[in-house]
């Protein structure tokens, strides 16, 4: 028979054997040069999950043990482990640092041994509310433990995550991280992310900001049976992160983490791409077909052409000699701008992170305080990163039943971003802002750079155009990419904030009463400046300039200097909770949990964005007119745009749960939840505001019933779940809602004025997703196969009810369609 050690965190024990007992605390500090009368076996690293067989325990004592120096195998050891949260017996001694197991005689051994373990943590899945064994679980459930979260490196949370669990897999861009846990279960795209819990409650910052090795474990709850208790936040499934915290009678400890990565920087010739000459070729018997006559006959737009169709117009039309020609076209071919990206575009990137940390704990209080550092320099040069963290978590036992725990987490950061982008990328494209459709993409014979390394123009106008317009009074109207990494500065600040506090009142053993409260905030300070000599604002000064005029306002409508666009984000939570628990086991047969609880939820996000043009650092700022219409030399008169805007959201949840658990002798468990959420977001009508969700499942261990013997199958374990949960999306209200305008952007009559940005709909509800979940736990033999074999169906439920009251009136008829699904989605 086997026996099963789950996600065993890294720890010492040790095994010995003899006739007199060893109080190892005594000599905790040093154990290896103790002297020992009998064999000592140190169990230095578990491995995240071990077995042992019974048949031959020597052969696998010996296997796990390794070579350690010891003489004589264990003979004495035939079954060590028989139930993962059974307490020892007689046999065995327990302290704080150490498991120990003591055999007195040799031959009495097989029988002490029977119905002995070590006291080891089982492996405990967190949802946040609770933390429970996972024998105790009928939902679908996976653990990401400590040792396994750090196998990768990354300064974020999400780089520890990618790859780690084939459950949980991420469709990241370049702008966003998309995770999906089971696929798509909402409606809408942009809330198809699972819910990531922080410790007890919603994280509702910036995922990057986690730093990662204040992380303990991960858990992720996928089926509804697993993520209802998280109610209509939960449709995606939940991804509870659990940080580090000191124990109590824990001895000072210190940690230090010191990662650095170096990824060189990518092979762009392994891409499939056309060869210069192949590209030449292509181009050249399209011009000859005319493919291009409308970009070189263009009314008033003068869009950029490639170098190689200039070259070919100009010797059309005898502008260069056919010699000349020859010569320019040979040295088009032996140009392959991919050498330039690799050279002034792209480097070695090389990320660095330290942290610190140190955990302490007596008989009444006990505090971890750690502070991390990350500087990254990524792949494209002008892209770099910096984040300090701090986190402090406190527990203080005020008497024998009452306890109270405290955290304090502070994140800041700042980005830059002024890379134009990777080889391939829109920014680098032949195209103009009055007619962005006359374009090219970047042909691979261009070069960024000449052969002393000073950066070369990209068309963005026809050059013959920019050359002679404006007669020397317009600002030098060429593009070169290399350029704009030096005069762009695109930084984000941001800040964050998260306050703790738990108070529970332990009753008794089994019975618990908590009151929890958490305060969160992160500002966003996103800063785009432009500077003088950069691309955007030479561009967007000479469109606007007025050849004519007499006076220096007139001329300039856009004053000359930098353009600086700022972005601030502020967000603001607060949650309260209050929960009662029980987990208790009677005569070692039944086993019952259950929590109930009540809980109050505000998220506030404002976002304010402000432009500033003819900006410098040393001087004042420009006054710009926004109200009237300026002439432009491309293009039709228009305003200058002025870039302000102001948004401010509250949302107010309030929710009722509860969840219970019954197990008998670990081999029947059956379980129930149910959640009640409330919301502003849908209107008075108390049908449609709050949402009742719920969950049952039930479990059948059959490799814990005395008529099971397959030796094959150690482990096998039925499950079946059903139930409900939710998603939300707080870009849609019951409410109309109206944005109010500046005057500026009511041309030509220039006054304020106010528009429906989104009509109200008075049944607007909840999504609901319903899941049914058939699944088997097994172990093979030999450990030839271990796993979960399951069936998941799931279908969404309506979010618009498509009515008679003529709110939908003006809108798509394709909207109500919506509310229902044409059928399941799995």
């Amino acid at each position: 028979m086997f026996y099963r050690i789950y996600g065993l965190p890294v720890r010492q024990f040790v095994l010995y054997l003899g006739q007199d007992p060893l109080t190892m605390a005594d000599h905790i500090d040093d154990p290896p040069n103790l002297q020992f009368k009998f064999p000592l076996i140190p169990f230095y690293t578990l491995p995240h999950e071990w077995f042992l067989r019974s048949d031959n325990p020597e052969e696998q004592m010996l296997a796990i043990l390794g070579n350690l120096g010891q003489e004589e195998p264990v003979k004495v050891v035939e079954k060590i482990l028989k139930n993962i949260d059974q307490q020892p017996t007689d046999v065995g001694t327990k302290n704080k640092y150490f498991n120990q197991l003591r055999i007195t005689k040799p031959d009495t051994a097989k029988k002490q041994l029977t119905d002995t373990i070590f006291n080891l943590d089982t492996v405990q899945i967190s949802t946040a509310y609770q933390k429970l064994s996972v024998e105790k679980l009928t939902g679908s459930y996976e653990k990401i433990s400590n040792t396994l979260f750090n196998r990768t490196v990354g300064s974020d949370v999400l780089s520890h995550l990618e790859n780690n669990r084939s459950i949980l897999f991420d469709k990241r861009n370049a702008s966003q991280p998309n995770l999906q846990i089971r696929g798509l279960a909402t409606l809408t795209e942009t809330i198809s992310q699972p819910l990531i819990i922080l410790d007890n409650f919603p994280y509702e910052g910036e995922l990057s900001q986690i730093n990662p090795n204040d992380v303990l474990d991960v858990s992720i709850l996928k089926d509804a049976a697993a993520a209802s208790i998280w109610g209509a936040k939960a449709g995606n499934g939940v991804i509870v992160i659990t940080t580090k915290h000191a124990a109590l009678q824990q001895s000072i400890r210190v940690e230090a983490h010191v990662n650095y990565s170096y990824q060189q920087k990518p092979d762009l010739f392994s891409l499939p791409a056309l060869p210069t000459d192949a590209v030449i070729t292509l181009q050249t018997d399209l011009y000859r077909l005319g493919a291009f006559d409308s970009y070189l006959d263009f009314p008033g737009v003068e869009p950029a052409l490639t170098p190689l169709i200039e070259l070919l117009h100009d010797r059309q039309f005898g502008l260069i000699s056919p010699e000349d020609s020859a010569m320019r076209v040979q040295s088009l071919l032996k140009q392959d701008v991919r050498h330039d990206f690799e050279k002034y575009v792209y480097r070695n990137s090389f990320n660095q992170q330290y942290q610190a940390a140190v955990s302490v704990g007596g008989s009444q209080v006990s505090d971890r305080f750690s502070v991390g550092l990350d500087k990254n320099m990524y792949n494209l040069v002008g892209n770099d990163y910096r984040r300090l963290t701090l986190s402090n978590t406190n527990h203080l036992q005020l008497n024998p039943k009452l306890s109270l725990q405290t955290g304090l987490q502070y994140q800041y950061s700042l980005s830059h971003d002024n890379s134009l982008g990777p080889y391939g990328t829109p920014n680098y494209d032949m195209t103009n802002s009055v007619y962005p459709s006359a374009s090219f993409a970047l042909p691979i014979y261009a070069r960024l750079a000449d052969d002393q390394g000073r950066p070369l123009a990209i068309g963005r106008y026809r050059q013959s155009y920019i050359d002679t317009v404006g007669g020397g009074q317009l600002l030098d109207w060429n593009f070169r990419p290399l350029d704009e990494i030096h005069n762009n500065d695109q930084s984000a600040k941001t800040t964050g904030l998260i306050l703790d506090a738990d108070l529970a009142y332990q009753w008794n053993a089994g019975i618990r009463f908590d009151a929890l409260y958490r305060y969160q905030q992160q500002n966003i300070h996103n800063r785009d400046l432009h500077n003088l000599d950069s691309y955007y604002a030479r561009d967007l000064i000479n469109l606007f300039t007025n050849l004519t005029a007499s006076t220096e306002a007139a001329k300039y409508p856009v004053p000359v200097g930098g353009i600086l666009q700022s972005v601030y984000s502020e967000m603001a939570s607060h949650n309260l909770r209050g929960q009662f628990s029980i987990d208790r086991t009677f005569h070692d047969k039944y086993a019952f949990n259950a929590i109930a609880g009540a809980e109050l939820r505000q998220v506030q996000r404002s976002v304010q964005g402000a432009m500033t043009y003819g900006y410098d650092q040393r001087l004042n700022v420009s006054n710009v007119d926004f109200v009237n219409y300026f002439p432009r030399l491309l293009g039709s008169a228009s305003a200058i745009s002025k870039g302000d805007y102001y948004s401010d959201y509250q949302d107010r949840y309030v929710s009722f749960y509860a969840n219970a658990s019954y197990a008998y002798r670990k081999r029947y468990t059956l379980y129930a939840s149910g959640r009640n959420d409330a919301s502003n977001l849908f209107g008075a009508k108390t049908r449609n505001k709050w949402r009742p969700l719920w969950s049952a499942g039930t479990a059948w261990n059959l490799s814990e019933e005395s008529f099971y013997h397959v030796d094959l199958l150690p482990l096998l374990k039925i499950r079946v779940t059903y139930g409900y949960q939710g998603n939300i999306n707080n870009a849609f209200s019951a409410y109309t809602r109206i944005s109010y305008n500046s005057a500026s952007g009511n041309a030509p009559i220039n006054v304020p004025y106010a528009n429906v940005s989104q009509p109200g709909n008075p049944d607007l509800r909840w999504e609901k997703v319903s899941q049914v979940n058939a699944a088997v736990d097994y172990y093979v033999e030999k450990q030839l196969a271990t796993g979960q074999s399951g069936h998941l169906r799931q279908a969404f439920g309506r979010r618009y009810q498509h009515g008679n009251n003529g709110y939908d009136h003006g809108l798509s008829r394709g909207l109500p369609q919506l509310s229902q699904p044409e059928g399941p989605w799995g």
